[in-house]
């Protein structure tokens, strides 16, 4: 039986990003020092076909990039490690030759208890992420980017109850999307590491899937509301 509700999602989220990729054309500004440019759904292969008209072309200082959850995980969007290493490479050179400095953030680890996939089979989801995330670790290494373990960080916080969607915090039996309170952790974990590298008023994208997009928070896809781009937004303006 189809999930009515997450059709609905999809179409209203799709309307939200039409009218502000193309009549909005909402860019960066004294209020927008961060731009949020997740799609739903989006593999390696997405990023590098919207490369252009989502990043480039605002010319940012930084973007912090975040994919791999359905590279891995996702059926209808499965990339095999040595493909999905090569995309990655590939993200980065194509901003470093802008002159953009790039920040790679780890696929986050999910709820196992929770999130079901068709391709688990003997594995755990954490167990598929677990060559991705290290893909992003090398990576990182190789072309001289900074680097934010996201997995290490919600592993760490030892709260996925808390920080993950699921039937008693969001009424949804997801255990793979942040709550509001999970994005609220990752942006500030972001935002630290930021500091770290010296990131004050510069500006910055935002890129990746739908953990990046703020899937079914307040202002999914936007610069306001509670998705970490969002979040950050406020953390960095504030400073």
């Amino acid at each position: 039986m189809p999930d009515f509700y997450r059709i609905r999602q999809k179409l209203v989220t799709r309307t939200k990003l039409f009218y502000r990729h193309t009549l909005m054309n909402f860019t960066f500004s004294n209020q927008r020092q961060v731009l949020n440019r997740g799609v739903n759904g989006d593999n390696s292969f997405d990023l590098l076909h919207r490369l252009q008209p989502d990043v480039l072309n605002h010319q940012p200082d930084w973007v912090v990039i975040m994919v791999g959850t359905n590279d891995a995980l996702n059926a209808g969007k499965l990339v095999a490690p040595v493909t999905y290493r090569s995309n990655l490479v590939q993200l980065v050179n194509c901003l470093k030759e802008k002159k953009i400095k790039v920040l790679l953030l780890t696929p986050p680890m999910v709820d196992d208890e929770l999130a079901h996939f068709p391709n688990k089979e003997n594995h755990t989801c954490n167990q598929l992420l677990q060559p991705y995330r290290e893909i992003v670790m090398q990576v990182a290494n190789a072309t001289d980017s900074a680097l934010l373990d996201m997995f290490d960080v919600l592993e760490k916080a030892g709260l996925p109850k808390i920080h993950l969607m699921n039937l008693e915090n969001s009424r949804r039996n997801d255990g793979v999307h942040p709550t509001a309170e999970g994005y609220a952790y990752m942006a500030r974990t972001v935002f630290e590491k930021l500091q770290q590298l010296g990131v004050s008023k510069q500006k910055i994208v935002c890129y990746g899937d739908s953990i990046t997009f703020g899937y079914l928070v307040e202002g999914e896809g936007l610069e306001t509301g509670e998705s970490y781009p969002a979040v950050l937004n406020r953390l960095l303006l504030a400073k």
